[in-house]
């Protein structure tokens, strides 16, 4: 194996790592907002653990190969590297807010004696920046993706790719916000 396919291999893992992370992220944040009971709410909570972890794993993995690949092409001067570094930055400064915001959910339900989930609580697992963050993170990291498929020629081009990623990331966020109003319930004794 050559260093050009270990690297490219390695940026690759990377990639898939944090696809896999979204992946895990939606599915708990799902399940977080249908739990009716605080046990439910742990449960998903503690199988949302491992995102953090391949988040920290998977954004150094994608960076480092990928910044050795583009000095070996000798392409840090492409504007598409540049831009993805940026937007691969981005997507990890809105994973950490998030992280703060889902540290704070853990720990009051962490807190929580109860059996059921208070309105306080469920208003904190219906927050809508929660899934606000992972829908543009989630369409920003396939803008970057994109932008490594297509590795376009000028930074114009790259540019537009992006802020349609940004503005399909937006779109999707925006029901987040509506769907806050659609709180089911909580259940009748």
């Amino acid at each position: 194996m050559t260093a050009h396919a270990a690297l490219l291999f390695a940026h690759i893992a990377g990639t898939l790592l944090l696809f896999a992370a979204f992946g895990l992220e939606w599915m708990s944040l799902r399940q977080l907002r249908l739990s009716t009971a605080v046990p439910h709410a742990r449960i998903w909570l503690e199988a949302s653990a491992p995102v953090l972890p391949l988040n920290v794993l998977a954004l150094p993995t994608i960076l480092i190969p990928g910044g050795q690949l583009a000095a070996r092409m000798h392409a840090w001067d492409q504007g598409w590297i540049r831009l993805s570094l940026v937007v691969l930055l981005s997507i990890g400064l809105v994973a950490i807010l998030t992280g703060l915001r889902t540290r704070t959910l853990r720990r009051r339900i962490a807190e929580n004696g109860a059996e059921e989930i208070s309105a306080s609580l469920r208003d904190r697992l219906w927050d809508p920046l929660l899934l606000v963050s992972l829908r543009i993170r989630l369409c920003l990291a396939l803008g970057a993706v994109l932008l490594m498929a297509s590795r376009p020629p000028d930074l114009a081009q790259a540019l537009r790719i992006v802020g349609v990623a940004s503005a399909v990331g937006l779109a999707l966020a925006l029901p987040a916000f509506f769907g806050a109003a659609r709180v089911p319930a909580r259940a009748s004794p």
